[in-house]
């Protein structure tokens, strides 16, 4: 799942859950989830992805230049207005909702 084109799928799905998700986490991954699993999320799933998110996002915070890295990886351009911490926080959010068992077999 560390494949350069599913990096880079998670990263545009990143792109559009924070384009079309709203503004708070909650809103985002309902929207996430709707799309890859025609659900919104359940609360044990809201609470591991919330740990993760927030996690990662301290994580690209204190190393921008490992955020800048992780949107790197594939061909397709990134979109740039996005801050990188949250971008790459997202990215890692989503790569996690590509990866439950119910993404896998919508």
């Amino acid at each position: 799942m560390n494949d350069e084109q599913f990096v880079e799928a998670s990263r545009l799905f990143a792109e559009r859950i924070i384009k079309e998700g709203g503004d708070t986490f909650e809103s985002r991954l309902d929207h996430a989830f709707m799309l890859a699993t025609a659900r919104p999320a359940d609360a044990l799933r809201r609470r591991v992805l919330k740990k993760l998110h927030d996690r990662q996002h301290e994580v690209f915070l204190a190393d921008p230049e490992r955020a800048a890295a992780l949107l790197k990886v594939g061909d397709y351009p990134r979109a740039t207005h996005m801050k990188e911490a949250q971008l790459a926080a997202w990215t890692m959010t989503a790569s996690a909702i590509f990866n439950l068992d119910e993404s896998l077999t919508h």
